[in-house]
């Protein structure tokens, strides 16, 4: 009974490695937080406000089983992302949306003042040129 128990325990030990061991061999196809990016030796930057993580390629000819958890980089890129090197290609993915632009209260009333001013001096001027013809 005892050599039995023992034996289980050794089978469910291999299997739970042998398991990490296949969960280790996938590539990361692409990251979306800075701890993804940094895991995957790149680099956080802000670009206009929006946080990008700049990070390597892995090319197709290294995305086999031989070459598994010894590199870092994504393995999937949209062609507009993709950032050619001499040193290889690097992925440029935003982690963030980029904001959207909004008018604040003072810039629409400052704007808004302007262009009543515009208007009364149109007036004023006008009023003026009209004064001087007509006499």
């Amino acid at each position: 009974m005892g050599i039995s128990k023992f034996g289980a325990g050794i089978a469910c030990t291999v299997m739970v490695l042998g398991f990490a061991g296949v969960a280790q061999a996938d590539f990361v196809k692409t990251v979306s937080t800075e701890a993804q990016c940094t895991a995957q030796e790149g680099t956080v930057m802000d670009l206009n406000g929006v946080k990008h993580c700049l990070v390597p390629v892995i090319s197709k000819e290294f995305q086999s089983m031989e070459y598994a958890g010894d590199l870092r980089g994504v393995t999937a890129c949209d062609k507009a992302n993709t950032r050619k090197t001499s040193i290889g290609d690097f992925c440029l993915i935003a982690l963030e949306k980029k904001p959207v632009a909004t008018k604040s209260i003072t810039n629409t009333l400052t704007g808004m003042v302007k262009d009543e001013a515009e208007k009364a001096g149109k007036k004023e001027a006008k009023k003026k040129i009209m004064n001087t013809l007509g006499k």
